[in-house]
């Protein structure tokens, strides 16, 4: 009986659901969800749908709890939608979450896409907005635009499985005529992919995956 009334609650919520940030539409906790979910005594808020082109869709799900955003306590939808705005462009979000089934836990992600970017302009929203550094270890950006794909102190390790160790070696493997592109980079300690693909019809795709944790 609880599950069919949970079923019937997420479905009437999410059909009332406008758009979010990072596409994960949400809901506030109230009494009857707090002890049908046992979670007396926590805050946070209940994810209605998470879109299909949000970076979150198979991180989130319907029935999920989130309980805090980068160590911060959620009470809201609208104190969960404001922290969503003010995240940084490739920045790792930390959610503390309770599953459907599962125990509470943390799950990261990078909310970050760019529906619109084509092959030949990967070498100037890359080196037109960072200025970047040349150490024993390889390239750093010593100074990357806010709204770059690049961030500040980003190592940049490989591009299409070829090891960056010099300024040259990453302008000639942007020269790529390929439909895709991966670029591998260390930000603060974690390893990220940046991935870059156009389909046949000309339509261009970016996502950016976290493959270890710092």
């Amino acid at each position: 009986m609880a599950k069919l009334l949970l079923g019937c609650i997420f479905s009437i919520l999410a059909y009332l659901a406008a758009s979010a940030p990072w596409g994960v539409h949400t809901q506030a906790m109230n009494a009857e969800l707090i002890k049908a979910l046992d979670l007396v005594g926590e805050n946070g808020v209940i994810v209605l749908s998470v879109d299909n082109e949000s970076a979150a869709k198979g991180v989130l799900e319907q029935g999920d709890v989130i309980l805090g955003v980068n160590g911060r306590k959620i009470h809201s939808p609208q104190e969960f939608d404001a922290l969503a705005k003010i995240t940084k462009f490739g920045e790792i979000v930390h959610l503390l979450i309770k599953p459907k089934n599962a125990p509470i836990t943390t799950v990261n992600f990078i909310p970050a896409k760019i529906p619109e970017l084509s092959l030949e302009s990967i070498d100037d929203k890359i080196l037109g907005n960072v200025e970047l550094e040349q150490t024993a270890d390889g390239v750093t950006v010593r100074r990357a635009n806010s709204e770059g794909l690049l961030q500040t102190a980003d190592k940049i390790i490989e591009i299409n499985n070829h090891r960056i160790r010099k300024i040259s070696d990453l302008k000639n493997a942007l020269k790529t005529n390929d439909k895709s592109l991966s670029i591998v980079l260390d930000r603060r300690g974690a390893q990220i992919v940046q991935s870059f693909a156009v389909n046949d019809m000309g339509n261009s795709f970016f996502s950016q995956t976290i493959v270890t944790e710092p």
